[in-house]
């Protein structure tokens, strides 16, 4: 299911939407527990240090985590060599391990299917494996271009490009199974300027959404007619049967964030360029 951006139009006071298993059913996506384990590849990003680029992750996720209202939990698990992610490997055999990684040599990266939906105005892009049966999220991992976008880290929206908080924070909505926003404001909205700071933070309908699908002490509300948590999935083969009704899954493929302007691209491009001559 590929979520591309949203039309301006008319906002309801609630206007969050969450993902969906085929993004056409009443099965909502969710995890199932409320705490969230996630790795980073050790390689990290060309742009920025290793220490920058962990700090500004580990704060996108803190703000998902941080309201009073919900008991979502989001643990570092460590750094990982691994290059795999469910964007690059075959999505029926999830390795279950929430992986964060840049991808600096091609995009889309070696093993991606290649059918022209991940193209180079993309950001960033996190691909869910989940239940088809019951919506319950197996396996989430988030792919960062940077092969075609410049990264930083910088407070400074005069010297930003893109900015590692403030994309990874929009992914992480994603990651707990929140579709586009169409709020503007919101960090869950699905398109942002050249430089963006603002989704650092959570707008008030990404509250509503957080403190309504993952309230604290309280279970996820699930779709009409969806079936209770079962626990973890086994033997997941895409959207084939495996082992009973319960073991069949899909795949969110192509959950994007940033489309960006053809000149803001094309200047992220260029900073690029300058900065590998400079090596």
């Amino acid at each position: 299911m590929a979520l591309g951006l949203l039309a301006l139009g008319s906002v309801s006071a609630r206007a969050y939407k969450r993902a969906t298993v085929d993004g056409t059913t009443d099965i909502y996506l969710y995890w199932s527990v409320r705490r969230v384990d996630y790795y980073v590849n050790h390689r990290g990003s060309e742009d920025v240090s290793l220490q920058e680029a962990l700090g500004a992750i580990r704060r996108s996720f803190f703000t998902w985590a941080a309201p009073s209202c919900t008991d979502v939990y989001f643990n570092f698990a460590g750094m990982t060599t691994t290059d795999r992610s469910n964007l690059s490997s075959p999505q029926s055999d999830p390795d279950k391990k929430n992986v964060i990684i840049w991808r600096e040599e091609a995009w889309p990266p070696a093993g991606a299917t290649d059918d022209g939906s991940v193209t180079s105005d993309m950001a960033a892009l996190t691909v869910i494996v989940y239940n088809a049966d019951s919506g319950e999220i197996i396996d989430a991992d988030i792919d960062l271009n940077g092969h075609d976008f410049f990264w930083t880290t910088t407070d400074d929206k005069t010297k930003s490009a893109t900015d590692v908080q403030n994309v990874v924070t929009h992914e992480a909505g994603h990651l707990i199974g929140f579709a586009h926003s169409s709020v503007p404001e919101a960090t869950m909205f699905g398109a942002t300027p050249q430089g963006e700071l603002d989704k650092r933070v959570l707008h008030q309908d990404d509250l509503d959404a957080l403190c309504t699908v993952y309230p604290y002490d309280a279970p996820t509300p699930l779709g009409p007619d969806q079936p209770s948590p079962k626990g973890e999935v086994q033997g997941a083969t895409g959207c084939a049967a495996a082992g009973g009704a319960t073991a069949r899954a899909g795949a969110v493929t192509a959950l994007l964030f940033f489309a960006l302007a053809a000149l803001a691209l094309a200047g992220a491009r260029a900073l690029r360029r300058r900065r590998r001559r400079a090596r």
